[in-house]
């Protein structure tokens, strides 16, 4: 299965983390819960998290995500104007 980052496709495997992790949003607000997660066969780094909700689950990149000082919580970080579009 591939992903596309920045227009080349990646070998990827998708895993089911043990337990959840939290997600805060960019005012610290919890989001949901990252369930799984994308890594990249070749570097063996997560490149996608899967935020699950009430109503839907959105695979958000690595890259808009960082650790938080909360066990077991990420953080969603501000889209740098590259990523954006």
């Amino acid at each position: 299965m591939g992903y596309t980052n920045s227009g080349h496709e990646q070998a990827v495997a998708y895993a089911q983390l043990t337990i959840p992790w939290k997600l805060r949003g960019l005012l610290g607000q919890e989001l949901g819960e990252v369930t799984h997660c994308a890594l990249d066969l070749a570097s063996g780094r997560i490149v996608q998290v899967a935020l699950t909700t009430e109503w839907q689950t959105v695979w958000i990149p690595s890259s808009r995500i960082a650790s938080s000082e909360e066990p077991c919580s990420l953080q969603l970080v501000a889209a740098h104007r590259s990523d954006s579009g």
